[in-house]
Formats: structure tokens, sequence, C-alpha cells
């Protein structure tokens, strides 16, 4: 299973300073590489609560407290529909931790769009051993290298 970026729409454009429709930001991640799928702020939300329900014990003070929440969220439903915000989920391939993030989203989709310059990423202690191989000897016969 490949990681998820979760990133409001506003947040991200803004970053990239560039406004897309949902359908050419699909087309744009297509081409780079990248699965999105859209959702909003207020399914994040439910999404989060069912989720923490799931992982307690079905004691009957958390049922009592589900319930609860249940009926907050009826009540503020229509404040929070108002409020949902569009967000986008893009799936990470595993070789990309620069995109864990929307700095690195955005990053990547402007230099991808040709709007802003492309990263530049050093190595700062090259003086020292990137990588050291310890090689036991209950090990070496198995595993020489």
């Amino acid at each position: 299973k490949m990681p998820n970026t979760y990133v409001i729409k506003r947040v991200l454009t803004d970053m990239i300073g560039k406004e897309f429709t949902d359908e050419q930001f699909e087309d744009i991640c297509f081409e780079f590489g990248l699965e999105v799928e859209f959702t909003n702020t207020d399914e994040m939300k439910k999404r989060n609560d069912v989720e923490d329900d799931e992982a307690k014990p079905a004691t009957e003070e958390n049922k009592e407290e589900s319930k609860t929440k249940a009926k907050k969220a009826k009540k503020n439903k229509k404040k929070e529909e108002e409020k949902a915000e569009p967000v986008y989920k893009i799936e990470v391939p595993a070789n990309r931790y620069d995109l864990l993030s929307a700095e690195g989203i955005a990053n990547a989709m402007k230099s991808y769009l040709g709007l802003g310059e492309l990263p530049n990423y050093r190595i700062l202690n090259k003086n020292e051993a990137l990588e050291r191989v310890i090689v036991k000897p209950e090990t070496q016969d198995v595993r020489p290298y």
C-alpha cells in the first residue's frame, strides 16, 4: 500500500501559484505519474471519527460517547457543510519521499509545469562515509556482503 498525502486544494494552488479545475489537476497528476482522488475536509473529519471509534473497545462508555458525537455531528452538519473545503488525496509512490508534504508536491508541480526552478538537492556531509556495512561473523556464511 502506497502512502497518501492529503492537501487542501486552496493551499496547494496558492503554493503553486496557479488555479486548476479538478479535471485539469487530475490530468496533470496522471501525466506526472500520480493518482489523485477528490474529497473534502468534512469527509476527512467523518473518516477520522469512524477510525477513532473503530479503534476503541466496545464498552458502554464508548457507545455513549459515540451517540453524543453523532448528535453533535447532526447539529453542526449545516455549519460544517458550509465550511467544507475541497481536498486532494494524492497517492505517493514509495520512491518519492519529496511528495509527502504539500510543499514537496507544490515544488514538484511548479518545476514540472515550468512555473518554477528545479529544486537543487545537495548532500551536506559528503566528507563522511554515507554508508557502512557491518557483516557479523555469524551471518558471514549466509550473507557475505
